[in-house]
């Protein structure tokens, strides 16, 4: 059904592709979408898995139409980023209301089963609910509103913007959050006494609760023997699975299908190994070289643009950018794709918006 309803999205942005104008990100849209399916051909010729099956299982890398839908409907900036903060803000007190209704859970990915109870960290149930990236838009937006002007509603966002970070038991989530914070006070020159000692104030309650935080995972890792299990995933799949084939390198292995193929990942998933747990070389086995070159691309491009891009969605793609070693952020999953669609909107119209406003205020 996503399948069939992905393909109608396609026939319609062909159809209208004329109404598409030629943003600062639709080169990176074409190319994330794209290079999935040229994969294919790894897939195939390397792993046997029949080239309808491959296309099946790269289909979902078409969510990336909603970028281009977006534009289509001509739907307003401030609507888009209106409606991600109020999904942050329910994703927030979700996250909340969930610790009191156990075992009654609505929204959660990590649910408990006959042989896999929830896990519990810092005293906490960690549902690793989906939504996140709007979680971190409420922050980085509120954020950034205080800085400009300190107003109870922008603190009450932060507050609850943390709190959902806390509440996602995420180390990685934890740290980069963190960093973006410090960069945006620089990023703005609001770096006084009263940000520098929110922010100390959060480094040292993550330092404190260290244990608890990260106690639990270290002790499972131990009873499991898999104290590197992420860096025994970055040297399979990173040089050991493609065995120096110079196809795989440049064009990816593809995405697993229900193939002897998707068999053998299913083993090796089994044993810890997994692609998505690596980020940037992750998407380096499924995709190749030329999509890993496409995303430092982006990174460097938004890097050379960051003056018109405002802070907020600078503070978000700096998250990408530190967490691409563990997270995959691109090419995963629909909901992940459709996420990011809405950042790179907003990132095109911020640099539309600000370059008018540079060129009005030129002489």
């Amino acid at each position: 059904m996503t399948n069939a309803f992905l393909l109608v999205l396609l026939v319609y942005c062909i159809a209208n592709f004329r109404r598409i104008p030629r943003s600062s990100m639709r080169s990176f849209v074409l190319l994330l979408m794209i290079l999935p399916f040229v994969s294919i051909i790894g897939s195939f010729t390397i792993h046997g898995q029949n080239v309808n099956e491959g296309s099946r299982a790269t289909l979902f890398t078409l969510t990336y139409l909603f970028y281009f839908i977006l534009y289509i409907l001509k739907i307003d900036y401030q609507v888009v980023l209106k409606m991600s903060v109020c999904f942050g803000l329910f994703w927030v007190i979700m996250e909340i209301v969930q610790q009191f209704t156990y075992p009654t859970v609505w929204f959660a990915t990590r649910i408990a089963s006959l042989d896999n109870d929830v896990e519990i960290r810092n005293g906490i149930y960690r549902y690793n609910m989906e939504g996140r990236e709007f979680g971190l838009l409420l922050l980085f937006y509120s954020f950034q509103r205080f800085l400009e002007k300190p107003r109870k509603k922008y603190l009450a966002g932060i507050i609850l913007g943390l709190t959902g970070v806390y509440m996602l038991a995420t180390r990685q989530v934890m740290a980069a959050s963190v960093l973006c914070l410090l960069y945006a006070m620089l990023a703005m020159h609001k770096l006084k006494f009263f940000s520098f000692f929110m922010i100390s104030v959060i480094a040292i309650l993550i330092y404190c609760n260290m244990e608890s935080l990260f106690g639990d995972y270290i002790e499972m890792s131990e009873d499991i023997n898999e104290d590197n299990i992420r860096l025994l995933s970055y040297d399979f799949y990173g040089i050991e699975y493609n065995k120096g084939q110079i196809l795989p390198i440049l064009f990816g292995n593809g995405v697993e299908g229900m193939s002897a193929y998707g068999r053998e990942i299913g083993n090796m998933q089994d044993m810890g190994l997994f692609r998505a747990d690596i980020g940037i070389v992750g998407m380096y086995s499924w995709y190749g070289i030329f999509y890993v070159l496409t995303v430092l691309s982006f990174f460097i491009y938004i890097t050379a643009k960051r003056k018109y891009i405002d802070v907020y969605l600078q503070m978000y793609v700096m998250f990408m950018l530190v967490t691409s070693v563990m997270l995959h952020h691109f090419g995963y999953s629909p909901h992940h794709i459709m996420t990011l669609c809405i950042i790179l909107y907003l990132i095109d119209n911020s640099i539309k918006s600000r370059k008018n406003i540079t060129n009005i205020k030129m002489p």
